[in-house]
């Protein structure tokens, strides 16, 4: 409540947190904090940010003014950011090609045949994925809130040995939703099922009386199965 020219309040930034340099500017006369726009703000890797405002009751005109001239007063702002739904899930898969690879024997159902695993990095983790499968070979599976894809229904290798789909991770994003794809291969193995068969119920051969096998001569020919 000085007056005159000591009513006159100068604003400058006195210190900002870490990771918040060259990211604001304030008007030395009416005091608004003001980003730059040229530092872009990621709510996945700075979350809060901190500066450090000074007051002063008397503006440096001529430079002439002592400590003792001014007085000053400082506090502390917390800037929060604000989450945007801007990065689609990332499937982490192990394999080289980016597939999805895995098997199944033939007329097993209800198997585990692979797992994938998704992370939507602006929901914090797993929390905001779901799963979905798509292709017109995903008939025979499912995939549950884990990723976990089960065969639900008996396969023959005989019929098709490979199935090959997409997995759909999407997030739970208000505005835009968010997804990506994976591929998935699915091979199915042959299972011994099937015992050998005779072609006939009977077999019958004939053999000369006395023949017998010698070793310099080939053996005579009884029949064939």
């Amino acid at each position: 409540k000085d007056a005159g020219e000591n009513r006159v309040l100068r604003y400058e930034i006195a210190s900002v947190g870490a990771g918040s340099e060259s990211m604001f500017t304030i008007g030395q006369n009416d005091g608004i904090l003001r980003t730059i726009d040229t530092q872009p703000f990621d709510y996945e890797t700075q979350k809060t940010h901190t500066v450090t405002v000074r007051i002063s009751d008397k503006p440096l005109f001529d430079g002439t003014e002592t400590s003792a001239d001014i007085k000053s007063a400082t506090f502390v702002l917390t800037i929060n950011v604000l989450d945007k739904n801007d990065n689609s899930p990332a499937f982490e898969i192990p394999s080289t090609d980016g597939t999805y690879s895995g098997s199944v024997v033939e007329n097993v159902a209800n198997a585990l045949v692979v797992v994938v695993f998704a992370v939507d990095s602006d929901m914090d983790g797993t929390q905001g994925v779901t799963y979905s499968l798509d292709g017109q070979d995903k008939e025979p599976f499912e995939i549950n809130a884990n990723g976990q894809i089960y065969v639900s229904t008996r396969l023959d290798f005989e019929v098709k040995s490979t199935y090959s789909f997409s997995v759909v991770a999407t997030d739970k994003g208000m505005s835009p939703v968010l997804s990506s794809r994976a591929s998935v291969v699915i091979q199915v193995s042959d299972a011994n099922e099937a015992a050998p068969v005779f072609s006939k119920a009977l077999y019958e051969g004939s053999l000369v009386e006395g023949a017998y096998a010698d070793a310099a001569e080939p053996a005579n020919m009884v029949g064939s199965v």
